[in-house]
């Protein structure tokens, strides 16, 4: 097994703790508290480790600041508001779960198109597969 995969499976373990927190979460702060306490968070967090590690950062230029700033919008403006009203509104996390993570089929797809990789009926048999399992969980 490669060993991408034991990446990928420790933080589908992590994710689904994740998400039962973001549920008792939600129920208690809104959005924007949630944000602004876990945003200061991650910030002395991630600034006492590069002061701790003596991480030398690379100077960052405009095109990759740009990036960086597509993704966050991505993420704080669309991905973390639905992900947080999605858990908070639902019943059970395995079916919004089974929902949320269709975005393996999307990363796949945009991935075929960007890289050129062929999709075979096997590949095929398996978006099948993720599109019914899912289908199946939240009927």
């Amino acid at each position: 097994m490669e060993s991408w995969v034991y990446y990928a499976l420790l933080a589908a373990v992590f994710i689904a703790i994740r998400d039962v927190f973001g549920k008792r979460i939600s129920q208690r702060y809104s959005f924007i508290q949630y944000l602004g306490y876990s945003s200061l968070i991650v910030a002395f967090g991630t600034w006492g480790y590069i002061a701790t590690a003596n991480v030398e950062m690379k100077p960052l230029n405009l095109e990759y600041l740009g990036l960086i700033m597509i993704r966050l919008l991505i993420v704080y403006l669309i991905i973390e508001p639905s992900l947080y009203f999605c858990i908070n509104n639902c019943k059970n996390l395995g079916e919004a779960s089974a929902i949320i993570n269709l975005n393996v089929l999307f990363a796949f797809i945009i991935s075929c198109y960007l890289y050129k990789t062929p999709i075979n009926v096997t590949k095929l048999a398996g978006i099948a597969l993720v599109i019914g399992g899912s289908f199946l969980i939240v009927r």
